[in-house]
């Protein structure tokens, strides 16, 4: 099977890019704010949330997910691209996800208009309301506290929601993210190391600098392989498991090791590159990071077998 975007899914895709180019890239340290106008014009012009009808959607669901967070943009796509078409939510609504019992520090808690809790047995859904502070940390993504305010607008179960697939949409989502900001990251550092000049020529005509970018390179093709593969077989729990997998357990060793590829400049704000290491490092550890990742896949696997 190629998974590369057939000529109807490279328009959408291209179409999302000419959004993304038009837009300004707001400061991201500490926190960053949703960028709601991009939202309302992705969701508007249908690039964002749509019907989850085939395979061929939800691979182009999960190409928009990596693409926008290749292009570091703080949008909850994961909920918008994948868990609300799933559970029949408007795709406009901000959408925070949220595991059942750990509702105290929720990415984009503080900013969402609703929050999804996805349980053991139930998935219940609830609105957001009265003030919230985002909480202090520094992952790019804004996160906060939604347990007060779900539990003043209350709580409603999501009638004939499974909480296995939604997990599993989450964690493509994830999947996607993660491998978009892979490689976003990989691309900015290399062209800081073709633009950087030293010993009389650019950084990256250095031989040792050329195999260490090689193998970042290859983490973060591992990982976009591996989840456009998971888009297509979505109801799969083993490909999906395997692809967040693979992705979160390269992550922290990719941001280690382009951030010493850049020197100390790397390790500056001006410089950018936080802007896709702190989100691969947040989002590394989320639904229980690696460890709970390969539960999932040895779960599927044994469970699959004669």
């Amino acid at each position: 099977m190629d998974f590369d975007p057939d000529a109807t899914q490279q328009a959408h895709l291209d179409a999302l890019q000419a959004v993304i180019e038009r837009r300004a890239v707001p400061p991201a340290y500490p926190v960053a704010e949703i960028d709601r106008a991009l939202h309302r014009e992705l969701v508007d012009a249908g690039l964002l949330g749509f019907p989850l009808r085939s395979p061929a959607d939800h691979l182009l669901a999960v190409l928009v997910v990596e693409a926008l967070s290749r292009a570091n943009v703080v949008l909850p796509t994961v909920a918008t691209a994948l868990v609300a078409p799933a559970l029949g939510l408007p795709p406009a609504s901000m959408l925070a996800l949220a595991e059942e019992g750990a509702l105290d520090l929720v990415r984009f808690g503080a900013q969402a208009h609703a929050v999804v809790a996805v349980g053991d047995d139930a998935v219940r859904h609830a609105e957001l309301v009265g003030p919230r502070a985002d909480a202090d940390v520094a992952y790019v993504y804004p996160y906060g506290d939604v347990a007060a305010a779900a539990a003043a607008a209350g709580w409603r179960p999501i009638e004939g929601a499974d909480p296995a697939p939604v997990r599993r949409l989450w964690r493509l989502g994830l999947a996607a993210e993660l491998s978009g900001a892979m490689l976003g990251a990989v691309e900015a550092v290399a062209a800081y190391l073709t633009a950087r000049r030293q010993f009389g020529r650019p950084l990256a005509a250095l031989q040792a600098l050329q195999h260490r970018m090689a193998e970042a390179h290859a983490s973060a093709e591992a990982a976009r392989w591996s989840t456009r593969y998971a888009a297509w077989h979505a109801d799969d729990d083993e490909a999906v498991a395997a692809a967040v997998l693979t992705a979160s357990d390269a992550a922290h060793p990719l941001c280690m090791e382009l951030h010493q590829l850049c020197g100390a400049r790397g390790f500056t704000l001006d410089h950018g590159l936080y802007r896709w290491t702190l989100r691969l490092e947040a989002l590394r550890v989320e639904l229980g990071g690696p460890d709970e990742h390969a539960v999932a896949v040895t779960t599927a696997r044994w469970s699959s077998a004669p």
